[in-house]
C-alpha cells in the first residue's frame, strides 16, 4: 500500500502515461492489493471518483464509475482477474477507459436533464407571490429531494405556517408531492427531480 500510495499521489512531471491510463492502472492495482476486509470495490471506485478532483483534472467529483460498473458486473470482474491472469493490460486499459467514456456520457445526459427541469421549475413560480423566497425552497429540494414541512422553513427563513402555504403551492404546481398520508411531520417528495436523476421516462 506504501508503494500504491507514492504512485498515485506522484507529481504530473512523473508520470508515465496520461491520466486515464495512469488511473486504470492505480484502480486496478488497489482491487488487487485488497486492502480491507470489506468495501474494496466501493472505496476502489470512490478512489476513480475522488483522484481526479486530487489531482486538479476535475473541479468536482462527478465521475461516480459504480452506477457504470453494476450494469457491466461480470466483465468488469472478468477483465480484472485477465490482467493477473494473462497479464492482460491494454484490454482492462481500453475496458477501463471506455467505461470513463460512458459513465460521463451518462452523468452529462443526467446533468442537463436536471438543468432543464430546475429551469422549468422556476418558470413555473416566477411572478407568483414572494417567488423569491420560493426560489429558496426550489434550491433546497434539488439538493435534499425529500423535505419536511421545518425543514421548507429553515431553508426559506420564514415560519412554519408560511412554509406550509408555499409547499402547498408547489403541491399545486406538480413540483412537490406529499409522501405519505400523515397529517403531522408531513414529509414531501419532489418525484421529478429524482426521476430527472435516474433518467426515469426516458426512452
Amino acid at each position: 500500500m506504501g508503494d500504491w500510495e507514492k504512485n498515485v499521489n506522484a507529481q504530473r512531471s512523473e508520470r508515465r502515461f496520461p491520466y486515464l491510463v495512469e488511473l486504470a492502472f492505480a484502480h486496478y492495482q488497489f482491487e488487487t492489493i485488497h486492502p480491507f476486509n470489506d468495501g474494496n470495490g466501493r472505496l476502489g471506485r470512490a478512489l476513480v471518483n475522488l483522484a481526479p478532483v486530487k489531482d486538479e483534472e476535475l473541479r468536482y467529483p462527478v465521475c461516480n464509475l459504480s452506477e457504470w460498473v453494476q450494469a457491466h458486473r461480470g466483465e468488469y470482474y472478468d477483465r480484472l482477474l485477465e490482467v493477473s491472469t494473462k497479464n492482460a493490460w491494454e484490454d482492462w486499459t481500453r475496458f477501463f477507459c471506455a467505461a470513463i467514456g460512458e459513465q460521463a456520457q451518462a452523468d452529462l445526459a443526467r446533468a442537463e436533464r436536471v438543468e432543464q427541469l430546475y429551469i422549468a421549475y422556476c418558470g413555473k413560480i416566477t411572478g407568483r407571490r414572494k417567488s423569491s423566497v420560493v426560489r429558496r425552497l426550489v434550491d433546497h429540494i434539488f439538493e435534499r429531494r425529500v423535505i419536511s414541512t421545518q425543514q421548507a422553513a429553515d431553508a426559506m427563513g420564514v415560519s412554519y405556517t408560511a412554509a406550509q402555504r408555499h409547499i402547498a403551492d408547489l403541491v399545486k404546481l406538480e413540483i412537490l408531492a406529499p409522501l405519505d398520508d400523515a397529517k403531522y411531520a408531513k414529509l414531501y417528495i419532489a418525484q421529478g427531480v429524482l426521476d430527472a436523476i435516474r433518467g426515469d421516462g426516458e426512452e
